[in-house]
């Protein structure tokens, strides 16, 4: 977990506060992987090689008459090994950095470190008013944007309901990370997605990232 202190609106700052994380990640895992790993980003917040997650962030903010005064990042990386989950069609099946890169193995203080210098570098740019920057870093990462897709309730307890909020093709992806779905009027601001495509969260541990 990581805390910047930062001042700003809410509404102006929200979804590169909720960005920054992700992208941090993604490239911190790029850079010490000396560019052999290149993650995606999952909608929201998860951090996918080969359709396994290897990460998952989470921010959290203090606000005070709509102006946000602090900001923890919370950070969680399968280096070397993963958790034993059960499976959820929500949540790509886990993998560990050193399944697709063995050098990175007992890299955790490398990671680390990196992780802290990426989230440096993300929250200066919010501070400075450069969340578009932030934006098309996140886009470029997206493994969801033109696959079927459906959007399930946050609220479900136990992950189980009998209708998706939305389900279409994601045609685009807004600054705001809302989605546009095709066939479907509203922007999809929320919710757990699931792949429609018949691929699903496929973990591929067989082949090269």
């Amino acid at each position: 977990t990581v805390h910047y202190p930062l001042t700003g609106p809410a509404d102006r700052l929200q979804a590169g506060l909720a960005m920054a994380p992700a992208v941090a990640v993604a490239e911190a895992i790029q850079a010490v992987s000396a560019g052999r790993l290149q993650p995606a980003i999952k909608w929201t917040n998860d951090v996918l090689i080969n359709g396994c997650k290897v990460a998952g962030v989470l921010t959290s903010t203090t606000i005070e008459n709509r102006q946000i005064q602090h900001v923890l990042f919370g950070v969680g990386v399968n280096v070397a090994s993963v958790p034993d989950l059960v499976p959820s069609p929500w949540a790509p099946p886990p993998g560990a950095l050193a399944a697709f890169d063995p050098a990175l193995a007992g890299a955790m203080p490398s990671v680390l470190a990196a992780v802290v210098r990426a989230l440096d570098d993300a929250v200066e740019l919010l501070r400075v008013g450069d969340s578009a920057s932030l934006f098309e870093r996140y886009r470029n990462r997206a493994a969801f944007l033109d696959r079927e897709v459906s959007i399930w309730p946050d609220a479900s307890p136990d992950g189980a309901t009998a209708v998706p909020l939305a389900r279409g093709r994601v045609v685009e992806l807004h600054p705001d990370l809302s989605l546009r779905l095709a066939g479907v009027a509203a922007p999809v601001t929320s919710g757990r997605m699931v792949l429609e495509d018949g691929r699903g969260w496929r973990c591929d541990l067989s082949g090269k990232p």
